[in-house]
């Protein structure tokens, strides 16, 4: 007969089959909710740049790359996920630096003026639309729509217009302190489809063909070749540095444009005081925003995540976005 003793062992001993039973049944269970977070759930979470340690996750991320590849095939545009995943990374890390020093630029901005501006923006999607004949209702209708289109939260599309109106405020602001008067030189140029072409142009011009007929006669651009008077900051940012120090009336050797085609370009004066043209300020302005942003990024405190396992990941999130 068990004495007492051996009795609470064999009880113990059930107790902890029991218990041990419970929790192998549980992890049973929780096992695919456990996968399903850590697959899909946690990745999204997880922040992909942080600045100044505010995180910015994955997700908001996988939001905006998917409405660009909607409204990119809306458009009847190519999508191209590798290079747009470092771009729109560099876009959002740059919002969040200048959200983090919105002060500088008159504050975030009001939720009334983020209203108007995706007002405008709807209204801009309808051809025609009459805002004065627009309701709210409507409004909210078209908001609607739009968002669904785009699989895309109002949270998130607020935020994206907050992130815009700021940057304008920003850009603005930069821009005003710049002088209205600035050094400029007066340039032309003829665009050729390639290096050949460029060269026998070159050799015309050398053998005295006017600039104006040579421009008529070879250049893909609609004009006679007279970019104007334009300061530094206007200029193409591929040959600012070459046109501000070449020789005046001199035909430049052939350059490479961005787009992949050929270039000669020739300066026939300069100024050392002429007004800025208001068509070439919004550029000016964006480059002198362009200026700030750079010198405030190596300011910050930034860690990046993007890597080609990131790059793997965010390829299966979109692969599962809908094209309407």
């Amino acid at each position: 007969m068990p004495t007492i003793a051996e009795d609470e062992k064999h009880k113990s001993t059930r107790r902890r089959r029991v218990l041990l039973a419970v929790v192998v049944a549980a992890v049973l269970i929780a096992a695919p909710a456990i996968g399903f977070f850590l697959v899909f759930v946690q990745p999204n979470d997880d922040w992909f740049v942080r600045v100044n340690g505010q995180e910015i996750q994955r997700s908001v991320l996988v939001e905006m790359l998917r409405v660009e590849k909607i409204e990119a095939s809306l458009e009847g545009r190519r999508f191209d996920l590798g290079s747009r995943a470092f771009g729109a990374a560099a876009e959002l890390t740059e919002d969040e630096v200048l959200r983090q020093q919105a002060d500088l630029f008159g504050g975030l901005p009001e939720d009334d003026v983020v209203d108007i501006r995706i007002r405008a923006l709807l209204l801009a999607t309808e051809s025609g639309g009459d805002q004065a004949a627009i309701g709210e209702s409507e409004i909210s209708e078209l908001l609607r729509r739009y968002l669904d289109q785009r699989r895309l939260s109002e949270g998130s599309f607020r935020d994206q217009m907050a992130a815009a109106i700021l940057r304008s405020q920003a850009t603005a602001i930069l821009g005003s302190t710049l002088p209205s008067v600035q050094p400029q030189i007066h340039v032309h140029r003829i665009l050729t489809a390639d290096r050949d072409s460029a060269n026998l142009v070159l050799q015309r011009a050398e053998a005295g063909t006017p600039f104006e007929q040579l421009a008529t006669a070879y250049s893909l651009a609609d004009d006679d070749g007279d970019l104007g008077w334009l300061p530094y900051d206007a200029l193409p940012e591929h040959v600012a540095d070459y046109l501000w120090g070449v020789e005046p009336l001199v035909t430049s050797l052939p350059i490479e444009e961005p787009s992949g085609a050929f270039a000669l370009y020739v300066v026939s004066g300069r100024d050392t005081s002429r007004a800025v043209d208001p068509e070439h300020v919004p550029q000016i302005e964006e480059r002198a925003f362009e200026a700030w942003m750079s010198a405030s990024l190596a300011e910050q405190e930034i860690d990046v995540r993007l890597d080609s396992s990131m790059l793997d990941w965010l390829a299966q999130e979109m692969a599962k976005t809908r094209i309407p």
